[in-house]
């Protein structure tokens, strides 16, 4: 059993193996434009799953990263390739924590860099 932490914004290092624990899925497979990235937060280490997108644009909310791909190739915005990347992730458990304030909170606080090639 996971001992449930107290929500803190709070900074990870992150070792090597901890890194690469994560399961990191482009989509789509050739010229992604999102990533499915899945594995346990190093911090209160509870499983987590979120999607981030390599490109954004003020104003528009895909609902899933082929959508988001279609609306590129049909505004004739298809990019270059975006990975190698290197962006933040933050906990998206969806346990609850101690300390989280607001609907907007989800995990526990803890948010560290990634880099994907």
């Amino acid at each position: 059993m996971v001992k449930i932490i107290e929500y803190q914004n709070k900074n990870v290092i992150m070792t090597a193996a901890e890194i690469a624990q994560f399961e990191v899925q482009p989509t789509p497979e050739k010229d992604p434009v999102a990533l499915q990235i899945e594995g346990d937060c190093p911090r209160c280490k509870h499983t987590m799953s979120l999607t981030h997108y390599l490109i954004a644009f003020r104003g528009v909310a895909p609902t899933s990263p082929e959508s988001f791909q279609q609306m590129l190739e049909a505004a004739s915005l298809v990019p270059t390739s975006l990975l190698p990347t290197e962006f933040s992730v933050q906990c998206s458990c969806t346990e609850k924590h101690p300390g989280q304030k607001g609907k907007g909170q989800v995990g526990c606080g803890a948010f560290w860099r990634m880099r994907c090639e």
